[in-house]
């Protein structure tokens, strides 16, 4: 009887800890994707990361993800992840919402990475769909996936998809029997696909949350009814990305299409054409750190620097270091 009692308890405490994350999380507004700042090492650099968040804290940016694609969640280990959760917490100005990457290829390593984080400071998890099996994995594997890690998550999670890295283009049916539960909050969807962020607000249930996740659809996405962006852009141009929200959010939509337009070319350097390393390079003519990547990634060549440079220039934005 005992047993059954402890058990019961558990439920009705883990029941009550989803209703009380859900009520609590709200996704409204733009979050930068921040990479994670090498020494030459390739060792982590949180003094760096120090400066960039002093830079980052004077914008109205909601909050921050940490350890997804641009902060190369790929080359880092499951201490480190926690570490930078931890220190991200106490450089980011009180208030804001922290989002960490936690999806990995098994389920199982998925919910260990989920609680490692939220211990370490997570207010939410984003996950990406296992990626390595995908011809293998069908969409009701993937729907057992984020049920289990949904059931079990500590803290509400994001459904993340990003085809160009995955090679899997999460289907808008699997979205909208995800949004059911309570514990899912929304989804970052990084496709670019304007007509599909449309077909996934209409499809899902009120109330989840869809985010643009690239930059250069944040303003048509707003339109169409997602509550903000996680945007590489917002990295290297905090002030501008949180300016086209709220100019959005205040209706003047003529000045927010005007400025999504110049925010298009650099953004589309920093994330398809030259990746991580274009990002970081951006990041250091605006005097931040950039800094290495690990390896295999290689920084930019001079002449891929010189055409970052003149980018951001021929849309009105000038870089402060040469």
């Amino acid at each position: 009887i005992m047993n059954s009692l402890l058990k019961l308890n558990k439920v009705i405490r883990s029941s009550k800890m989803v209703l009380r994350s859900m009520s609590s999380i709200k996704l409204a507004g733009v979050l930068p994707p921040i990479p994670t700042p090498f020494n030459a090492k390739e060792d982590i650099d949180f003094d760096k990361l120090q400066i960039n968040f002093e830079v980052w804290n004077k914008h109205s940016l909601a909050g921050y993800v940490v350890i997804g694609t641009n902060g190369e969640s790929a080359s880092l280990t499951l201490d480190e992840k926690a570490a930078l959760v931890t220190k991200c917490r106490q450089l980011m100005k009180p208030g804001s919402l922290l989002v960490a990457g936690a999806g990995c290829e098994t389920t199982r390593a998925t919910l260990a990475t989920c609680e490692r984080l939220v211990e370490a400071g997570a207010d939410a998890l984003l996950v990406l769909n296992p990626s390595f099996f995908r011809n293998h994995i069908s969409e009701e594997a993937l729907y057992d996936h984020y049920m289990t890690v949904a059931k079990q998550s500590p803290r509400p999670i994001i459904l993340y998809n990003m085809p160009a890295s995955t090679g899997y283009d999460l289907p808008v049916s699997l979205m909208a029997r995800l949004a059911d539960h309570p514990n899912i909050a929304g989804v970052k969807d990084s496709s670019g696909d304007v007509v599909k962020l449309a077909t996934v607000v209409d499809a899902v249930r009120p109330g989840f949350q869809v985010l643009s996740g690239t930059g250069s659809v944040l303003h048509p996405g707003l339109q169409l009814g997602c509550v903000g962006g996680v945007c590489a852009i917002a990295n290297v141009l905090p002030g501008p990305t949180a300016q086209l929200y709220h100019l959005h959010c205040s209706g003047d939509h003529e000045a927010a299409a005007q400025l999504q337009r110049r925010i298009i070319g650099p953004n589309g350097l920093v994330t398809r054409r030259l990746g991580v390393p274009g990002l970081k390079a951006a990041m250091e003519l605006f005097g931040m750190y950039g800094g290495p990547c690990r390896l295999p990634l290689v920084p930019l060549s001079k002449e891929k620097r010189a055409e970052l440079r003149a980018e951001f220039e021929r849309n009105g934005f000038q870089p402060v270091s040469a």
